[in-house]
């Protein structure tokens, strides 16, 4: 029997004593003491109060319905090949384009060889019986076409040769007529065309030997020299027009007669002159003229 002063709780089947809650959670260090890798941590619980709203995905873009499917290319399997009679119209369209290049290479082929091959059958067929090779008449023919294309050829250059000649000519005749009329006085003066010719026969052309004629001759000596040495004649005859500028004659030597005759000489002073040589001469121009001729014959002498 219970004692009256000790009240018992109601105890139901389901019941337990709660557990004890620690103080605060134990670390995560990522590892529990045994190995095991510990639970992930859970996120923050959300204090807003308000749920979160869910992201939606991006639907795919579906084709739009007013394009046109690409059209589907045709197989092999869809022609009949054994009712096809080799022309392009029992193909499908689209490979049509390609038939026609591929049928028109075979052709330009086959008809090399059909070419080929008959040539060698005629040349078989004619050694074999014994006639003539065939390919003799070909080169003959080849041989005849050539001679005339030469002979044709050698036509035309001819013409062109004539022309060239004639065009020269009329030039050349157009040349002189003009070195004539701008030098006259060479063409009026004997002696200058004696020159001309000289330097012609040298080898200048007429127009730069009409420029040298005129220079001095120790100008024109060096101006052929040059020439002969391979000088171009348009640098010759410049070189020449500019040495000519700078050119300054030589002073020939003064001749004794000269003196004598302009009465500067030794005989010109009676006193001098030996009295039994006057004597001979019935003038003093007949003395004069005896006494160069001493001198001189003198002077030939001593050379």
């Amino acid at each position: 029997m219970a004692d009256a002063n000790t009240t018992t709780a109601p105890v139901s089947g389901n019941t337990s004593a709660p557990a004890p809650v620690d103080a605060a959670p134990a670390a995560s260090s990522g590892t529990s003491g045994s190995g095991t890798p510990a639970a992930a941590s859970a996120p923050p619980p959300n204090t807003d109060g308000a749920p979160k709203p869910a992201v939606a995905s991006t639907p795919p873009k579906l084709p739009d319905a007013n394009v046109e499917p690409l059209p589907k290319f045709p197989v092999p399997d869809e022609v009949d090949w054994d009712k096809w009679d080799g022309k392009p119209d029992l193909l499908p369209e689209q490979i049509r384009p390609w038939y026609e290049r591929f049928d028109g290479r075979y052709k330009k082929e086959l008809s090399a060889r059909d070419k080929q091959i008959q040539h060698f059958k005629t040349l078989y067929d004619a050694l074999s019986f014994g006639e003539d090779d065939p390919r003799i008449g070909e080169l003959t023919g080849k041989v005849s076409t050539y001679e005339q294309k030469i002979a044709e050829y050698e036509a035309r250059i001819a013409e062109f040769e004539r022309a060239e000649e004639e065009r020269i000519d009329t030039e050349a005749r157009a040349a002189v007529d003009r070195f004539w009329q701008e030098n006259q006085d060479i063409k009026n003066d004997p002696e200058l065309l004696k020159g001309l010719g000289a330097l012609v026969e040298a080898g200048w052309y007429f127009g730069h030997a009409g420029k040298l004629l005129r220079m001095p001759e120790q100008v024109r000596e060096w101006a052929t020299e040059q020439l002969k040495a391979g000088v171009p004649a348009e640098k010759v005859v410049e070189y020449a027009e500019e040495r000519a500028k700078r050119f300054t004659p030589a002073t020939p030597p003064k001749r004794p007669a000269a003196n004598l005759v302009a009465g500067n000489g030794p005989v010109a002073q009676p006193a001098v002159a030996d009295k039994n040589e006057l004597e001979d001469f019935t003038n003093l121009d007949e003395w004069r003229a005896a006494r160069v001729a001493k001198i001189l014959k003198k002077q030939a002498v001593n050379r």
